[in-house]
């Protein structure tokens, strides 16, 4: 990660971005992190399997792919949380999926890859997450898609939303006696590049992209949590809600721990043992027994 990356759009709760960019500011020295440093405890390729329930951590900003600074970052990639989600949904030794997570979004780069994975798991699996701190942006965008999604009394959900930050220094260039002059093919190329000036077209341009990754955050989650365009509105306003007042408002479905969630789904029956049960009862119904 650098700090141009953090210019590109986000889906992440504001005050963990700040966070980052603060840490970016201080960030190590390349050559201070060895690769083996930078890959332990980040095994998501695969998932551990606890009575044919498959969990899968998500834990971190979200980006596409780690990088040599993502456990500075404390970021986990998405193309390896989508192989996981993937493989579990086709291992016929998993019953169900649980989505462990703690996460105050990330970048829209690898979400949607990630929020499908989820969905289409929902075809062959169960599949439930489990908010274990924070199920923010682009975290609640994944967890969305789930069948249910439980959290702890005093974690927090939602920050439904997407964003993009600009910052135009051409006046502070032009008091220091410096001119910016962007060479390129278009009046968009440069648009935001420091030291120019933001116009109110190039404004209404990336507000269009804003939008736009917005409306595909809004479509996934009425899709998910089965709401309406009006239940869906008021919450998406980038606020957090405390766990309570997300089982209220329909954001998720109930206040659990996760061990009290993982017990339930360990105990829970196959659908191939349910419908041997199903068979017998009718058979016994019949006095075929």
């Amino acid at each position: 990660m650098n700090l141009t990356s953090l210019s590109s759009l986000w889906c992440i709760e504001p005050l963990a971005l700040a966070g980052m960019q603060s840490l970016a500011a201080h960030a190590p020295r390349r050559e201070g992190i060895t690769a083996q440093s930078s890959n332990q405890g980040r095994h998501y390729g695969f998932y551990e399997t606890v009575s044919g329930v498959a969990i899968i951590p998500i834990r971190g900003v979200l980006v596409r792919r780690e990088t040599w600074l993502s456990e500075y970052f404390d970021e986990v990639g998405m193309e390896r949380l989508t192989e996981a989600i993937t493989k579990a949904a086709g291992n016929d030794a998993v019953r169900s999926i649980l989505l462990r997570v703690d996460s105050p979004g990330g970048t829209v780069d690898g979400l949607a890859e990630l929020v499908d994975a989820v969905w289409s798991a929902r075809e062959q699996k169960r599949v439930i997450a489990q908010v274990e701190g924070t199920a923010a942006s682009a975290a609640y965008h994944v967890a969305s898609q789930a069948h249910e999604i439980y959290a702890q009394r005093m974690d927090v959900v939602g920050s439904i939303g997407s964003r993009m930050m600009l910052y135009d220094f051409s006046a502070a260039f032009e008091a220091a006696g410096v001119k910016a002059i962007p060479i390129d093919t278009g009046w968009f190329k440069s648009a935001g590049e420091y030291g120019t000036e933001i116009t109110d077209e190039q404004i209404a341009e990336f507000q269009r992209l804003v939008d736009a990754f917005q409306a595909d955050f809004l479509k996934a989650v009425r899709r998910g949590r089965n709401m309406t365009a009006a239940q869906l509105k008021p919450l998406a306003d980038g606020r957090v809600f405390l766990a309570s007042e997300a089982v209220s408002n329909g954001l998720i479905d109930g206040i659990r721990t996760l061990g009290d969630t993982l017990d339930r789904e360990t105990r829970r029956k196959s659908p191939a043992a349910m419908q041997r049960e199903t068979w017998q009862q009718r058979i016994s119904l019949l006095g075929m027994s």
